[in-house]
């Protein structure tokens, strides 16, 4: 049985489920994951179990896809993205939550706005769906700033390892988020990606973890942001997980929020009220010229703040 469509690139976690599943519980999960609105099934080569815990992370070769609901008796604590794999593998595997397929990209003209404003001016709006990560995530370079979609992933504190898979994936604009739990130990980012990334258009990298190799990131100009920096290297050999919701510097992020940063900082907009927030912060910007202008007319500053409405 094939059925819906593909659409994209996708990735998944591939894991060894806990117990069998039988032939029966496989047909009723197909059929459970099509109603759902899953964009592509195939029976044939399908072993599925959405109930496993996430294993190995990898990029299968052909044929995975995703879809955005979960399938009618999936438990809650599942997650919002359940998809299946439809390559043959050697073992029963399982694609769980997690592991969406790529966010849709934001309007570049609304990108192009934001980057016209300054994430303090974003901040400044004090709109609901704006978070302002802690200052510990510093500029290791920020060049003249950035605006894009976020593209998220996770990696394990005890067994770092850069988003290796998560940058073959990314796409021009994306800023690629990395929440390694604020460990510094080892670096999750240095030259060597700040290159690929480059190469590949990606805006910039947020992580809570240490980076190195600073003079090489500098010298390419690819902005990265991140809590601390470390000459020694990751120890591990695969990612946790990737599209999912994180938090860095203290602030929820979700795969598609849009990630504005400058030398002043980072801050994240809800995906949903980017086009809001982007009105708001453009008047508080205007706002500030006002102020400039009327301080070069010989107002004070209290006097022009007033006359600009911002006292």
């Amino acid at each position: 049985m094939r059925t819906g469509r593909r659409v994209g690139s996708t990735i998944g976690t591939i894991v060894k489920p806990s117990v069998g599943i039988s032939p029966e519980q496989t047909g009723d999960l197909v059929s459970g994951l099509v109603e759902s609105g899953l964009d592509f099934v195939k029976d044939d080569e399908l072993i599925a179990n959405p109930l496993v815990r996430p294993g190995r992370t990898t990029r299968p070769s052909t044929g995975s896809t995703l879809h955005r609901r979960p399938p009618s008796g999936t438990p809650r604590n599942a997650g919002p993205n359940v998809g299946v794999l439809w390559e043959t593998f050697s073992h029963p595997a399982a694609i769980v939550p997690g592991m969406a397929t790529d966010v849709e990209p934001v309007d570049s003209e609304l990108l192009d706005r934001l980057t016209r404003v300054s994430p303090a001016a974003i901040a400044d709006t004090k709109h609901e769906s704006v978070s302002v990560l802690a200052p510990a995530i510093e500029p290791i370079y920020a060049g003249e700033g950035f605006a894009g979609p976020a593209r998220t992933v996770v990696i394990d504190p005890t067994a770092c390892w850069p988003p290796v898979g998560t940058l073959d994936t990314a796409r021009e604009d994306e800023v690629v988020v990395v929440d390694i739990d604020d460990s510094v130990e080892e670096a999750v980012w240095g030259e060597l990606l700040s290159t690929y990334a480059s190469k590949a258009g990606v805006s910039g990298v947020v992580t809570n973890g240490a980076v190195r190799d600073v003079d090489g990131i500098r010298d390419l100009g690819f902005p990265v942001f991140a809590r601390a920096l470390t000459p020694r290297g990751p120890s591990g050999t695969e990612e946790v997980d990737r599209n999912v919701p994180v938090t860095v510097g203290d602030a929820p992020i979700d795969p598609g929020d849009v990630v504005v940063a400058d030398e002043s900082g980072v801050v994240v907009i809800d995906r949903d009220a980017v086009e809001d927030v982007t009105a708001a912060a453009e008047a508080v910007a205007e706002t500030e010229r006002d102020v400039e202008s009327l301080i070069h007319e010989g107002l004070s500053l209290e006097r022009a703040l007033e006359e600009a409405g911002m006292a």
